[in-house]
């Protein structure tokens, strides 16, 4: 979790000042973004062990498809969701990266990275958060947030966060810790809640207030000069407005007690609904515009009283053993229910004409794949993209693209596949990072087509 170099209360109390031209203008973004543009946020989650492809895959076309019975209970936002059918985990081959780890502790990290693991197991590369965090993190108060769900001790195959080569960032596991840091200094006192609203009251709006002077600006200086300086009011009225819809409606989730000995069968759901209160009200508050949330770690524990690991192994051991694929799809429902948690939080929270989700780029992903007959696979691998439909990848879509079949002598072929940096390039640049490639085992450049 990092911080950015101003408080937030000297943050709020510039907001509520006189001043508020001068002291906005260092936290404006870097390149002037047009009024109204709403901040653009990116959330990786992760979950363990793969998916069972059968039931999780959505079927039909691209805008008339259905979700996977895995998936059922995304249904209410499947509007905003997007998925993109055809992927290879490019460079997690055993050819091709047979350094140390197994396939789980290279996939952990090179789902974000695109990169190998170092001697040491840690990964090589720099994750797309990280990097989008570059592009925008001097936006909010905190460049990014990394939390975690039992993500375990650290190691290779246990963190999927990295701030450059050799660099794994390390997830809070406990949701009392990030409330404390996020939310310790954050106040509801109505006292300064009406300082704050007299001050918006006496001035309506900063730049309203002051137009005169700027029209007699403008008519002093050049044509660049004066595009630049209506480009950095349009950002401060947008500033000020989010402010004003912040201090209205931004509130702290609700403390929590400790639990003692967690465990995923018995307290996976409500560690995952106090980490994602954090993230949302984090996001709709405006404190940070970068996050991620590890769910486990690359062996996995016991889901539902069933050793994941061992399902996973038993799909292509036992691959008519049909209560194991019932089983597989009873984990898969289990994780598919708490994104639409997380979906659902995002949604509730206002913003423009829209909601935090609109302006919030969740990108899902695991560690392997899995489907009858094979296990542990970097083929046809899982992303869904949720959210984010103002500024990043038009949504509602079953995005398939020609792909070998299971039966195929070409199924190995990673050629015959759309290799995964394909999907981080067209993330980056949805932040505006201009990448052509992205990690150290990238093959290809540009973006993944049609997306």
């Amino acid at each position: 979790m990092k911080i950015a170099n101003f408080h937030r209360r000297t943050f709020l109390g510039t907001i509520a000042g006189v001043g508020i031209t001068a002291g906005l203008l260092p936290f404006l973004p870097r390149g002037a973004r047009a009024a109204g543009d709403g901040p653009r946020r990116i959330l990786l989650v992760y979950s363990p062990l793969g998916n069972f492809a059968e039931s999780w895959w959505p079927t039909g076309s691209e805008f008339e498809w259905e979700l996977g019975s895995s998936l059922a209970g995304l249904a209410p936002y499947k509007e905003h969701l997007l998925f993109p059918d055809g992927l290879v985990k490019q460079g997690m081959q055993w050819d091709a990266n047979g350094g140390p780890g197994n396939e789980h502790g290279k996939g952990i990290s090179m789902v974000w990275t695109g990169s190998r693991n170092q001697e040491s197991e840690w990964n090589n590369g720099t994750s797309i958060d990280q990097t989008v965090a570059a592009a925008i993190g001097d936006q909010s108060l905190y460049r990014s947030i990394e939390l975690g769900v039992l993500a375990g001790d650290a190691w290779g195959g246990g963190r999927m966060i990295y701030a450059g080569p050799g660099q794994p960032l390390e997830p809070e596991q406990d949701p009392r810790a990030a409330f404390d840091r996020l939310f310790g200094d954050f106040t509801d006192d109505p006292v300064e809640q009406a300082k704050l609203a007299q001050a918006r009251a006496r001035r309506l709006s900063v730049i309203d207030m002051v137009k005169s002077d700027l029209d007699r600006v403008m008519l002093k200086i050049g044509a660049s000069q004066r595009a630049a300086l209506e480009s950095h009011l349009a950002a401060i009225r947008g500033i000020e407005k989010r402010v004003d819809a912040v201090m209205g409606g931004c509130s702290a989730p609700t403390s929590f007690e400790a639990i003692e000995g967690p465990n995923w069968s018995e307290h996976g759901q409500l560690l995952f609904e106090r980490q994602a209160d954090l993230i949302s009200a984090a996001f709709a508050c405006d404190l940070t515009r970068v996050a991620s949330l590890q769910l486990g770690h690359s062996n996995g524990d016991d889901v539902l009283g069933f050793n994941h690991h061992a399902l996973t192994h038993a799909c292509a051991d036992t691959p008519d053993d049909t209560s194991v694929h019932d089983k597989l799809r009873q984990i898969d429902t289990w994780f598919g229910d708490r994104m639409a948690y997380l979906l659902g939080r995002l949604a509730a929270a206002p913003e423009g004409e829209g909601s935090v989700l609109d302006n919030t780029l969740v990108v899902w992903s695991t560690d392997t794949q899995n489907r009858i007959g094979s296990t542990h696979e970097h083929l046809r691998f899982p992303y869904l993209l949720m959210g984010g439909r103002n500024f990043a990848f038009p949504t509602g879509r079953y995005v398939r693209w020609q792909q070998p079949t299971p039966d195929s002598p070409d199924w190995n072929d990673v050629a015959k596949w759309q290799h995964h940096q394909r999907l981080l390039v067209s993330i980056s640049r949805a932040f505006g990072v201009e990448a052509e490639t992205y990690g150290d085992m990238d093959t290809g450049a540009g973006p993944l087509v049609d997306l």
